[in-house]
């Protein structure tokens, strides 16, 4: 329980990282500023994306990657790209995330069967990524049509990366790589394949090393 407990609280500072960073911050503008990034960055490209440098083959392809993401997104004939923006990167990838997370964390401590190993990530799968939508909610809670909902909630998360990029000191196309292209699927990546190592070892995790990372489980069984 501590585990997914941990991964609750996980969410929910995620969830008030989003509302400390907008909080900060000058108000959103679309105008165009020298200094730092603003809505300008999203409407038009961002111009303070730094050069290539000497990565230059990585950074390219990191941006060429970005970009054909945003096609991808823009084209698809189902949502707006507001509306699938919010379904992919607020719901439904932070959601895979946590129950691979919580799928992990389950079958190491091999509490509980395979089915019931699901049906319990499932839920707490749902906590985690509860603290993210309570704070984007709040953020928007001034509104209560629907549409206005789901346009104040993009804005939202599009000015905390927006604020995040200016307090990192990059441009806003650049955070916007670190987070979706870069560390979105790698996290998911890693988590795929200790669950895939966990399968095919299954003796691996020992109960001495679980124990260790669960101290208070070891004293509840003697």
């Amino acid at each position: 329980m501590k585990s997914y407990l941990a991964l609750l609280l996980i969410g929910l500072s995620l969830g008030a990282l989003t509302l400390v960073v907008n909080k900060q911050a000058a108000a959103p503008t679309h105008a165009r500023r020298a200094a730092e990034c603003t809505r300008y960055c999203h409407d038009h490209g961002c111009p303070h994306a730094s050069n290539p440098g000497e990565h230059q083959q990585i950074r390219t392809l990191a941006f060429a990657l970005y970009h054909a993401n945003v096609r991808l997104l823009q084209e698809q004939p189902w949502m707006s790209y507001r509306e699938i923006n919010l379904f992919v990167y607020v719901l439904l990838w932070p959601l895979l995330i946590a129950f691979l997370a919580a799928l992990l964390v389950y079958r190491a401590r091999r509490k509980a069967r395979t089915r019931s190993t699901v049906r319990r990530g499932m839920a707490f799968l749902m906590l985690t990524s509860a603290g993210l939508i309570v704070a984007l909610l709040y953020g928007a809670a001034s509104t209560a049509d629907i549409s206005a909902l789901l346009n104040a909630l993009y804005w939202h998360g599009t000015d905390f990366c927006i604020n995040l990029a200016n307090l990192l000191d990059v441009s806003y196309t650049e955070l916007n790589i670190l987070l979706f292209i870069v560390m979105y699927p790698a996290v998911t990546l890693f988590l795929i394949l200790m669950l895939a190592y966990q399968r095919v070892q299954p003796g691996t995790l020992k109960p001495d090393s679980v124990n260790a990372l669960h101290p208070g489980d070891a004293r509840r069984a003697e």
